[in-house]
């Protein structure tokens, strides 16, 4: 099974951001945008996981605590790739409390997954394929800011099942 964690963003914000996908038009770029259910916050991509490592890593999350935190949603970036832009998101307030917990799910999973010290807190929002308008992009870009908080109470462990007609998205476990 295909695993990853995720923090949930509550649909108000989710709502929001779904919005700015369409400021995106088609004569802009085209891009592979995140369906609305399923726009969250990916703490750590496990990939092709069997039934008996899945049991651990739900064991080894167990033991994770944390209280409740506010995480801010910020602004609007883009990653590059070779150059190119690949990935329009929005950026997650830089906050002490999500890298804490980051820090305490790497180091709980250390006898089953290597450490990933490469964390940016961000949304993604869309896989760009093509940009056709760089300039109004640019714009449209840098006019995006969000400042809406929300709070973390739990962390998810899901199962992303690839289908023709992308993701099938289902809890396996939450961690309070």
């Amino acid at each position: 099974m295909r695993l990853f964690l995720a923090i949930e963003i509550p649909k108000e914000i989710r709502d929001k951001l779904f919005d700015i996908q369409k400021e995106f038009g088609k004569d802009v770029l085209s891009a592979k945008w995140v369906a609305k259910k399923h726009i969250h916050l990916t703490l750590k991509f496990f990939g092709e996981v069997n039934e008996n490592l899945m049991k651990k890593t739900v064991e080894a999350l167990e033991n994770v605590k944390f209280k409740e935190f506010s995480l801010k949603v910020g602004a609007a970036g883009f990653f590059q790739r070779k150059g190119l832009v690949s990935v329009v998101f929005v950026d997650l307030e830089n906050s002490k409390d999500l890298h804490y917990l980051k820090d305490d799910i790497e180091s709980s999973l250390l006898e089953i997954f290597p450490r990933d010290d490469s964390f940016e807190a961000h949304v993604t929002l869309g896989r760009v394929k093509k940009i056709f308008d760089k300039d109004n992009f640019e714009d449209i870009i840098s006019g995006i800011k969000i400042n809406d908080e929300f709070k973390v109470k739990e962390f998810v462990l899901m199962q992303s099942m690839l289908t023709k007609d992308g993701p099938i998205y289902s809890v396996v476990k939450r961690f309070e």
